[in-house]
């Protein structure tokens, strides 16, 4: 299932897609937007931008989403798991970002595998964030 979260651009909830996903049936939630940082629009990070990003950490809410989809996904109301479900719990996935920093808010939450991006060569893209916390990378240049 695919859930939208911008819209004429302009934000919605990734929370709520989140635990709305884990209540509708889907076991893996996969994530490919974080925080944005560039505040002033020129399309770099500096300054107050760049402080921000590297200090940045998940939302609350977002936090609360992930822990519900990992603990629920697959589960009735009980906890249980759902007759036809592969699983009980679910598995919440986020790319590690694109601002080639060495941090990765949202996707350096511990309930999160975090993905970041390689050359064919095996190198760290240059604008993939990174980090002790991301978890797998996976070939994000030169794809055909």
């Amino acid at each position: 299932m695919s859930c939208q979260i911008v819209q004429d651009n302009t934000w919605g909830s990734g929370a709520e897609a989140i635990k709305w996903s884990a209540d509708h049936g889907a076991v893996i939630s996969q994530n490919s937007w974080g925080y944005s940082f560039d505040r002033n629009g020129d399309g770099e990070i500096t300054g107050d931008e760049m402080k921000n990003a590297l200090n940045a950490t998940i939302s609350a809410s977002d936090k609360a989403a992930v822990d519900y989809f990992v603990k629920y996904a697959g589960c009735d109301n009980k906890g249980n798991q759902l007759p036809g479900s592969p699983m009980k719990g679910g598995v919440v996935i986020f790319a590690a970002g694109n601002e080639g920093i060495p941090n990765g808010a949202p996707a350096e939450y511990d309930g999160v595998i975090a993905v970041g991006a390689v050359t064919p060569g095996g190198d760290k893209a240059s604008f993939s964030n990174y980090g002790p916390w991301v978890d797998i990378c996976a070939p994000g240049t030169s794809i055909l």
